[in-house]
């Protein structure tokens, strides 16, 4: 351990900048010490430490794509200081409730912070390298749908699986149902380059979770055994093209 440590861990130290408040210190110190983000949300590198050459930059844990949470990549999703405090403090934001083991995380971790140092954490994320925060962004526009599509398409099949699978809780048009389940317009998993995630969620389902304020969210079925590949695939392909603003195909 002591060698691995001295390869991956070299003089590391919280990041200090005098130009930076005394809240972006704290948030410093809780995002790259004690909350150690960095673990899931950075890449790994050869020997499984962390490569913090591209810090908070995504990666992949236990088969799940890890979000990339820089500045601009959470700005791109939408969050802003106080949604992004939200979040970390209900598990539960416009662009989605958290879920895996992030679902982890909020519920054990941060809901149980002071509100003042997830706040912290939140303006630290939120400030960019050169100590700008970049605007939020609205939530992605549909993309525009070929006139009339053939029935048999893959934008109608991933539609119509929706409406018969999935709108049933989550609304015809995305909007979902509180403590029932989440919306899918602007959930920011439909928004992230990798429809991973997505996948992984319509094939094995989630359980039913609780969050702070006594809310929850039902335990949604596994579709492994319903979808076909196909049916999985367009579906994906639909609701990505929808609400996250992606136009590339699912296969």
């Amino acid at each position: 351990m002591n060698f691995w440590n001295l390869l991956n861990f070299p003089d590391r130290s919280v990041p200090e900048n005098p130009e930076r408040s005394a809240q972006w210190l704290r948030g410093a110190y809780l995002v790259q010490g004690v909350g150690h983000c960095a673990s899931c949300h950075t890449p790994q590198n050869f020997m499984m430490g962390v490569d913090f050459a591209r810090d908070l930059q995504g990666g992949e844990i236990n088969g799940w794509a890890i979000p990339n949470i820089t500045a601009a990549s959470l700005a791109k999703h939408g969050f802003d200081v106080p949604l992004l405090t939200q979040y970390l403090s209900t598990g539960i934001a416009p662009q989605g409730t958290s879920f895996a083991d992030m679902h982890t995380v909020t519920h054990f971790s941060t809901s149980a912070m002071e509100k003042d140092d997830v706040e912290a954490v939140a303006t630290y994320l939120l400030t960019a390298p050169d100590g700008s925060m970049p605007p939020a962004a609205a939530a992605p526009a549909p993309l525009p749908e070929a006139q009339n599509p053939a029935a048999d398409s893959d934008m109608a099949i991933g539609r119509r699986t929706y409406l018969a699978a999935c709108a049933g809780c989550h609304g015809s048009k995305g909007e979902g149902i509180p403590n029932v389940a989440p919306a899918m317009y602007g959930n920011a998993t439909l928004a992230m380059d990798t429809a991973q995630n997505l996948i992984r969620v319509v094939l094995n389902g989630i359980p039913t979770q609780t969050f702070t304020g006594n809310q929850r969210m039902y335990a949604m079925p596994p579709f492994a055994h319903e979808l076909s590949d196909k049916e999985i695939a367009d579906l994906s392909t639909w609701m990505r093209a929808e609400w996250g603003g992606q136009a590339a195909a699912v296969t």
